[in-house]
């Protein structure tokens, strides 16, 4: 501060002293403009002071303007924000609404298709009523399986990324349902003279057991797939029952293929075969 008013007397002494030079060549078109001009009432020591006091109102109400624009513009930056935040909450409340109709329409869904394969599977069992009562109960098992891999072709769409995989598998699945039918209906109407000197039908019963075996992996297949994918806990719960109503069923057929592979027969126990 002392640097710059010892410059700014320096400018006044020397504007005083060049005036009377510039006064006197006015006549040959010389003439002078001065920034600063002092006050010839007060003394330069005033005229300095006024300059100084001039200056720090002049920085004082640029600081006002500054700090007045810099108000306005976090005035401005928060009214953004809010209207930021309303809008995430508003997309936010959006995103919900949607996920629960689409939760809401699985869940009808869902119920849907339990209602469907309840009524297939009292539609077929009714079908059933003039059957043996054994007989009865080994094609009851197998009607049921029937509908659980159709229920499971039925939910290709349903399913996300591993709905056509599982599909194909459930076809492969669908394939063997009808030999495996076929190879226990020969195991159980199989006649009972051979069964006490023969035994069981080991041929019948060795491609069942493979049959059944193959089953199996292609259970353990769609439980791996289905442990993979990120699924609606209701599909999920949904697609498990039908691997359980598989399994349990392919389990029956597993011990009835080693039951008839182990029935020897009269002959079989006494040559040891």
């Amino acid at each position: 501060m002392k640097k710059i008013i010892g410059i700014l007397i320096f400018v006044i002494c020397l504007s005083a002293c060049v005036l009377p030079v510039m006064a006197e060549k006015e006549d040959v078109g010389i003439h002078a403009t001065l920034t600063i001009v002092p006050d010839s009432s007060r003394t330069p020591s005033d005229n300095v002071k006024k300059i100084v006091d001039d200056t720090r109102a002049n920085i004082s109400a640029t600081r006002e303007t500054i700090k007045g624009e810099a108000e306005d513009i976090k005035s401005g930056i928060r009214e953004n924000i809010t209207e930021v935040r309303i809008s995430i909450r508003e997309n936010i409340s959006e995103i919900k609404s949607s996920v629960d109709d689409k939760r809401n329409e699985l869940a009808r869904n869902i119920s849907d298709l339990r209602d469907s394969k309840r009524q297939q599977l009292e539609e077929l069992n009714r079908s059933l009523q003039n059957v043996t009562p054994d007989r009865r109960g080994w094609v009851k098992n197998q009607n049921e399986v029937r509908i659980a891999v159709h229920t499971l072709l039925s939910m290709e769409n349903r399913t996300g990324g591993i709905g056509q995989n599982v599909s194909a598998i459930a076809r492969e699945f669908n394939n063997s349902v009808s030999i495996s039918e076929k190879l226990e209906q020969k195991i159980q109407e199989r006649s009972g003279i051979m069964r006490v000197f023969l035994g069981g039908d080991r041929d019948a019963a060795g491609q069942l057991a493979n049959i059944t075996s193959q089953n199996q992996d292609r259970i353990q297949m769609i439980q791996q797939l289905i442990n993979t994918e990120t699924l609606d806990p209701e599909v999920r719960v949904f697609l498990e029952e039908q691997l359980q109503t598989m399994q349990r069923e392919e389990n029956r057929l597993e011990q009835l293929a080693t039951r008839e592979q182990q029935d020897r027969g009269l002959f079989g126990s006494l040559l040891g075969n």
